[in-house]
């Protein structure tokens, strides 16, 4: 056996302990708990940077003026903020995070420094590290910090050992600079210890939100998925009814066009008999009676139109079929333009089994509507939630059986650059403590088994966060409901996602 980088081979006669190993997955282990501006999202840390850089730019021009006001001349001044300008420049510059974050931090400690300077140390320099706080919190990355603080511990030991009346405004400290400088050092340490520790319970408990928020997300999409598996479950057996009602005159009109074309078979038969060179009076009399048995006349008048009625129920199986295939795989999962007039017939014609027995449905769909930038599958569950829930909505406002009218109506509106749809039922309507509730994920009015609480929540989380659209409901209890829906007829551009 080969020993690798990342591996050893443990001697088995000495057993020797792994340390190598033990030791990178402890220091492994340590780095993963401290904060690192890499790991933020490229649209976050250069909205923080851009931050920074403005603060540190503000700052220095803050510093020199204070120190020409207080005598210091202007090529004095320049010198000593050199380095901060060049720092602010590399931070402009550079494409690296960890050095865009060191070099600014370290523009805005140097700053601070001179301010501390300039003013007479009026100032003390631990100041210096509170400066630096911000710039922590933005960038959220420990190096950037170490390197600060080590900026500030020498600066303010060397400050404070050679001219400690520049950096200490009270007698004890200047007579023993040493001393006070040990102080303040531990007080430095301290603070560093207490905001990493800050820092990993920060971060931990914002990626334990940032995963709890994907569980939920997930959990939507499957709950989305269950409710449209629901509903087509549900509709399954209206289907079936829909599709076997034209199949039944299908197969009973071709029984008879079978029989019918037996018949004519036979005059055929006969006929050729009777016009042959040969042929008898038993012949022709034997055509005489395949006719009369026959029934021609009948035949001529019921055999085209059993054909038109067997096309017909053809092409309506062939419709609803379509409708379903179009509604259950509409054939994009993305934003696309599409016609929401024909989705809007298409779900009709889907759930018809579901409403014909209970209402009337009353479509005014605009004719040249113009198309719609939006994802057809969600929106399809949309409508067929809406039309079933008043078909439900008004059976239970009409227990003699009298139907009930569901209207659908669409229209453009805002020159063009939205489109309303308004579903209005002759329900039972909602009563007003429940109407600010049916949004909400799981209430339901319905009974137990008969609703889940889904259909509204899910259509407003695909009307209102998916498609930039409005759901609002109007209704009156005892008298109807009204949905009115408005959809952009364009989405707005798609905000890129994060760099990795």
């Amino acid at each position: 056996m080969t020993a690798t980088a990342t591996s050893r081979v443990k001697s088995p006669s000495t057993h020797e302990p792994d340390v190598d190993r033990d030791d990178d997955a402890l220091w492994s282990r340590f780095l993963s708990y401290l904060p690192m501006g890499q790991r933020l999202d490229a649209a976050k840390f250069s909205k923080r940077h851009t931050v920074t850089m403005t603060a540190a730019a503000i700052m220095a021009v803050i510093v020199f003026a204070t120190g020409v006001i207080n005598g210091e001349t202007v090529s004095h001044v320049a010198l000593e903020m050199t380095p901060m300008a060049l720092a602010i420049g590399i931070g402009l510059r550079t494409r690296s995070r960890i050095t865009a974050a060191l070099t600014v931090s370290f523009a805005l400690m140097a700053a601070s420094s001179l301010f501390v300077h300039f003013t007479g140390g009026l100032i003390e320099a631990h100041f210096l590290f509170f400066v630096l706080l911000p710039v922590v919190a933005l960038y959220q990355d420990w190096r950037a910090f170490i390197g600060s603080v080590v900026y500030v511990v020498l600066d303010h030991a060397i400050a404070g050992t050679l001219s400690p009346e520049s950096v200490y405004n009270h007698q004890a400290a200047i007579d023993n600079p040493v001393l006070w400088g040990f102080i303040h050092g531990l007080f430095v340490v301290g603070l560093v210890v207490v905001l990493v520790i800050e820092w990993n319970f920060a971060e931990a408990d914002q990626q334990l939100a940032e995963n709890r928020l994907a569980d939920l997300e997930t959990a939507q999409i499957e709950l989305v998925q269950a409710q449209k598996l629901e509903s087509v479950g549900q509709l399954a057996a209206g289907i079936a009814h829909e599709i076997n009602t034209p199949m039944q005159y299908i197969g009973d009109n071709t029984h008879f066009l079978k029989a019918t074309v037996t018949r004519l078979l036979a005059i055929a038969d006969a006929a050729q008999t009777a016009i042959a060179d040969n042929a008898t009076d038993d012949d022709r009399a034997a055509l005489a009676t395949a006719l009369e048995k026959s029934k021609l006349p009948r035949l001529k008048e019921r055999a085209p139109k059993a054909a038109d009625d067997a096309l017909a129920g053809v092409e309506n199986v062939s419709r609803i079929v379509q409708a379903m295939k179009r509604f259950s795989h509409p054939g994009s999962d993305h934003m696309e333009p599409v016609d929401l007039n024909d989705a809007i017939t298409t779900t009709m014609t889907v759930c018809r089994n579901e409403w014909k027995y209970h209402a009337d449905i009353d479509t005014q769909l605009a004719d040249n509507l113009p198309l719609v930038e939006a994802n057809l599958g969600p929106l399809n569950q949309v409508w067929l939630n809406m039309i079933v829930n008043a078909t439900h909505a008004i059976a239970d406002n009409h227990p003699e059986g009298d139907k009930g009218t569901i209207t659908i109506t669409t229209k453009a509106i805002n020159d063009n650059t939205a489109v309303e749809i308004t579903i209005t039922d002759t329900g039972a309507g909602i009563e007003p403590e429940n109407l600010v509730k049916i949004f909400d994920h799981f209430f339901t009015t319905k009974e137990v088994g008969k609703g889940t609480g889904q259909g509204l929540a899910i259509a407003h989380q695909v009307i209102v966060k998916e498609h930039h659209g409005t759901l609002n409901v109007d209704s009156t209890p005892g008298t109807g409901t009204t949905f009115t829906i408005t959809l952009p007829t364009t989405q707005p551009p798609t905000e890129p996602g994060p760099e990795t």
